[in-house]
């Protein structure tokens, strides 16, 4: 049996990146899922799962995509960090075997996870909807992590903040799947905004992350005092910062830290 080799990066970004599919037209038929094998059905963190999927067309298969992995918690990774695939024809093109090789990740949580496949029966610029369907496998062996890192403790310095002052912020954070990242979009950022005058804000970046033990890290990161995007100086008052933060599951948990603006000397 002769192996094609169909999803590298490069053809999948393509799929991918090709926008929402055309409607399809009429007497159009996605292809058709025989059966999904999952050896084995219970893995455990950092062992490797194998799904093969039959699939049949009436026109042809073109390739298959690895899209999300979603976690028990439902949170969903990106499957292509963990997840690739190939396709073997049985009949040609209109009967293949899919074969999706997943590594589960050494810090995966107990329970069912699922994985979402895009099974392509067309190619740019005419796309059509082809087939999405789940591979399920179970985790076992692994941790009962179901939520957000926790902040375990936090100290600023200097104690006192006037508005020209840039602090350091020191956190402790805890969870059982590290590493850990602050910010919204995992960048560090974090930001203190006066109460009912978005203005005036505290800016902080450039986070550093220091391991204490396997489920905790330490992170300190620069807030520097603006307004009106002016950087020096903010307003005095209290200010409200959300720490937002995301483990390895891409669980997220957020805490609000509130620091008192003071004048600063001579204001």
């Amino acid at each position: 049996m002769r192996r094609v080799w169909v999803v590298g990066f490069a053809v999948a970004m393509m799929l991918v990146l090709a926008g929402c599919p055309t409607p399809p037209p009429a007497g159009y038929r996605p292809p058709v899922l025989e059966s999904i094998d999952v050896t084995p059905s219970t893995v455990a963190p950092g062992e490797t799962m194998v799904a093969v999927l039959d699939v049949r067309d009436d026109i042809g298969i073109v390739g298959p995509v690895v899209r999300t992995l979603t976690t028990p918690s439902g949170s969903r990774l990106t499957g292509r960090d963990h997840c690739s695939s190939d396709m073997t024809p049985v009949e040609g093109v209109t009967h293949v075997l899919v074969t999706v090789t997943c590594t589960v990740p050494t810090f995966a949580s107990n329970g069912t996870w699922r994985l979402e496949m895009l099974i392509h029966d067309s190619t740019p610029p005419v796309l059509q909807p082809g087939l999405t369907t789940q591979v399920r496998f179970d985790v076992a062996g692994g941790t009962e992590d179901r939520r957000g890192p926790e902040l375990v403790s936090h100290s600023i310095e200097p104690a006192v903040v006037d508005q020209e002052t840039t602090f350091v912020l020191s956190a402790r954070l805890r969870d059982d799947a590290l590493p850990i990242a602050v910010g919204q979009a995992r960048d560090g950022r974090i930001y203190f905004a006066k109460l009912f005058a978005q203005n005036s804000v505290f800016n902080c970046k450039d986070p550093l992350y220091t391991p204490v033990s396997a489920t905790e890290v330490d992170v300190t990161v620069s807030c520097a005092p603006s307004n009106y995007y002016v950087p020096g100086r903010s307003e005095p008052g209290v200010h409200l910062g959300r720490v937002v933060m995301i483990d390895a599951l891409n669980q997220e948990s957020f805490n609000d830290i509130v620091i008192d603006v003071q004048p600063a000397p001579g204001a």
